[in-house]
């Protein structure tokens, strides 16, 4: 019972960390807008690929899809930060919550 208070405290119990991840993954996010039309560093995006009625609807998944990170869920449990690089996936959401929404970094931290 002790260790379990104590984990409880920390914030450390499955349910709790399984919480959170959902939190993470499906918080409302806010895109970038921008006043050039260009992406910059710190922008926040989604990928789109727009439906093609031209596709067959057996092969492909049909609608707008949106590039969605797939944290693998035994790591994401154990750990308290998503690790990275994690798979893709694409979902029909045109929503921006933080599973499909994207931050424009740069490979060299200084820029």
């Amino acid at each position: 019972m002790k260790d379990f208070l104590e984990k409880r405290d920390k914030g450390k119990l499955l349910i709790q960390r399984s919480r959170r991840l959902k939190q993470n993954l499906l918080r409302p996010m806010q895109l970038s807008v921008t006043e050039d039309g260009y992406i910059h560093y710190g922008d926040k995006v989604m990928l789109v690929n727009p439906d093609d009625p031209d596709t067959e609807a057996d092969v492909f998944l049909r609608g707008d899809l949106s590039l969605c990170m797939t944290p693998d869920e035994i790591q994401s449990h154990l750990k308290d930060e998503l690790e990275v690089p994690c798979g893709l996936s694409a979902v029909q959401a045109k929503t921006p919550i933080g599973r499909n929404t994207f931050i424009i970094l740069s490979v060299h931290r200084d820029a």
